[in-house]
């Protein structure tokens, strides 16, 4: 009696708790190379299934961390699940970037 989902995990959804999904995140740490890793991109799986990591980064370092940019990439995806969906089912597809400054320190969590 209660809705099938295909997550374990969410932000914001505290109601979910009852249906199994939980609030706590799954967190790692990365040792970003300065010079190196410039951008931070966060998107949901809506977004990656047909945006790979080097088209997302490639467009958001060309035209910028802007919402223009975000919501084509949105677009893009959106398009995608249409197209390879029977019924045009869209997964939730969500973007959010930064420009990591060039001073960020060496290492995280350490």
């Amino acid at each position: 009696d209660r809705p099938a989902l295909a997550l374990t995990r969410t932000l914001g959804a505290s109601a979910a708790s009852e249906c199994g999904v939980s609030a706590e995140p799954d967190v790692s740490a990365y040792r970003l190379r300065p010079g190196v890793d410039v951008l931070l991109v966060l998107g949901t799986d809506g977004l990656f299934e047909f945006c790979s990591n080097t088209t997302a980064a490639g467009q958001i370092l060309k035209e910028g961390v802007t919402d223009t940019c975000l919501s084509s990439l949105c677009r893009a995806s959106r398009r995608q699940w249409a197209q390879s969906s029977y019924n045009e089912t869209v997964d939730d597809i969500t973007a959010i970037a930064a420009v990591l400054p060039p001073d960020t320190p060496a290492g995280l969590g350490s």
